[in-house]
């Protein structure tokens, strides 16, 4: 098994809160960038994460629907 990037784990991470793919896209572009500004990959984990319990507090029924 090949192992993901932290990156990849926080996109994961972020499709189990049933995030639309295309704003999956635009965090994982503006993580990538924060990246390469110098922000660790465990920062965008992090960051990852808050973006994720945001979704699902801001759009819970998206989240239960499956949306």
């Amino acid at each position: 098994m090949v192992e993901q990037s932290p990156l990849d784990r926080a996109c994961a991470i972020l499709r189990e809160t049933k995030m639309p793919e295309s704003n999956i896209a635009k965090v994982r572009n503006h993580l990538a960038r924060l990246l390469e500004q110098g922000a660790s990959e465990g920062e965008k984990g992090e960051m990852a994460q808050d973006g994720a319990n945001v979704y699902h507090s801001r759009f819970p029924e998206a989240a239960r629907l499956g949306k």
